[in-house]
């Protein structure tokens, strides 16, 4: 009987291999405070890092991530902490890259899973509230809910 933790693994390698990523998504646990998110596996084998997005839907994250590694893997995109990018979420909305904090481990069983050493530098597509600001700037409005801030320590 196949063991369910190792067909998926083998469906990841296999879309990694195909398409050169796979976008993995977790649903909200909201009595726990965490919102859904999704993150990226496979970028990391060739330019040594994955992007992650929480707070919108999944099929939204899917998209955004989908073409931050598309990018990134054309050479079209290269993460810098607090860059802007344009035309990856939709509506005119920009999006704002923040390195992830290392405690956060939600990303942290792709490396073993992929046979990667060490952990790979994540980068968070964080999006801005109906103003314009983004998470950590004055006056941004959003709860922890609608997005949290992977880019800071995470709390105990």
């Amino acid at each position: 009987m196949p063991n369910p933790q190792e067909e998926i693994i083998a469906n990841i390698r296999a879309r990694i291999e195909e398409c050169g990523c796979s976008v993995i998504a977790v649903g909200a646990e909201p009595g726990l405070g965490i919102p859904q998110f999704a993150y990226t596996v496979g970028v990391f084998h060739r330019w040594g890092y994955e992007f992650a997005m929480s707070g919108c839907g999944i099929a939204a994250m899917h998209n955004v991530l989908n073409e931050l590694a598309r990018r990134a893997m054309d050479g079209k995109l290269t993460p810098r902490d607090g860059q802007l990018v344009e035309g990856a979420l939709g509506d005119g909305y920009l999006l704002r890259l923040k390195e992830v904090h290392p405690s956060w481990q939600e990303f942290g069983w792709m490396a073993p899973t992929l046979c990667i050493l060490a952990q790979p530098t994540v980068w968070q597509a964080q999006f801005p509230d109906r103003a314009g600001r983004f998470p950590g700037e004055p006056g941004y409005d959003l709860t922890a809910l609608a997005q949290l801030d992977y880019s800071r320590p995470r709390e105990p």
